[in-house]
């Protein structure tokens, strides 16, 4: 008896205990999220642990629309639905910012709905390496071999173009005072290049626009982001990953390899 009591005690102290748990709080549109975030992972249980790990690290955690009416959960799930094909933490901000309208009583109003924002931080890293670029600056030098003097990265915003820093295509510029300059971009630890130019510039920003050249010999097919979320729009706390291919200062003949696709990940502060 005193075993079985013992054992029967653990038990209820364990329910108890995991009752509060926020991973307790998945619905099943924060799963079905979650399976289109993974989808085209390699191995798709490890996926959804590893977003619903970012997903409360981040500081997040689950909207509940319990406490609302049938038919504004009805209408909340069904404008969400778009979100949700983009992730958890997209999914999860749509229901949070209607659930505040629900509760004000704006959600059911006539007037234009502001957008939802739409991250693309829960991406799996594969389908955001694909979206990511290396943006190349090469010089002809002496006997006319090419050599690369910089580098940078690039995020494929349409099928020709690739948002970029101007520090990086302002190094261009100064290149070609002296040199035959060109500039490139070639996909993360891959060897297909693309011969892009200046297309567009926003210093005041550091960034610019560059567009691929016509060109087959150089060409390879471009994934542009889905959604392109506004700076005002972004929220304290949304997930964040980063991409790009530091290196140190170099000697131009002599500039070496880079940290190729290195990522990170963290939150908005």
């Amino acid at each position: 008896m005193k075993i079985i009591f013992i054992i029967l005690s653990l038990f209820f102290l364990t329910s108890c205990g995991d009752s509060n748990k926020k991973t307790e709080k998945v619905t099943k549109g924060h799963r079905e999220a979650i399976k289109y975030q993974c989808s085209d992972a390699s191995n798709v249980k490890a996926c959804g642990l590893e977003a619903r790990r970012n997903f409360i690290e981040a500081g997040n955690e689950y909207e509940n629309l319990s406490d609302l009416d049938k038919g504004a959960v009805n209408k909340i799930k069904t404008e969400c639905m778009r979100a949700k094909s983009f992730g958890l933490v997209s999914y999860n901000n749509c229901l949070m910012t209607l659930k505040v309208k629900a509760e004000d009583g704006s959600l059911w109003d006539k007037n234009k709905s502001d957008s939802i924002v739409v991250d693309s931080g829960g991406d799996h890293i594969d389908n955001l390496r694909a979206k990511t670029v290396v943006v190349e600056i090469l010089i002809k030098g002496k006997n006319k071999q090419l050599i690369k003097v910089g580098n940078g990265s690039g995020v494929i915003v349409k099928k020709d173009l690739i948002a970029t820093n101007c520090h990086v295509t302002d190094a261009l510029a100064e290149y070609k005072k002296d040199y035959t300059a060109s500039l490139f971009i070639k996909e993360l630890n891959k060897k297909k290049y693309a011969k892009v130019t200046v297309y567009k510039e926003a210093p005041e920003h550091d960034i610019c626009i560059v567009k691929k050249v016509k060109d087959i010999e150089f060409s390879f097919p471009n994934k542009p982001v889905k959604k392109i979320v506004e700076f005002e729009k972004l929220k304290q706390g949304n997930f964040v990953r980063t991409f790009g291919s530091p290196t140190g200062d170099k000697a131009e003949e002599d500039f070496g390899t880079y940290f190729e696709g290195h990522t990170s990940e963290g939150s908005i502060k």
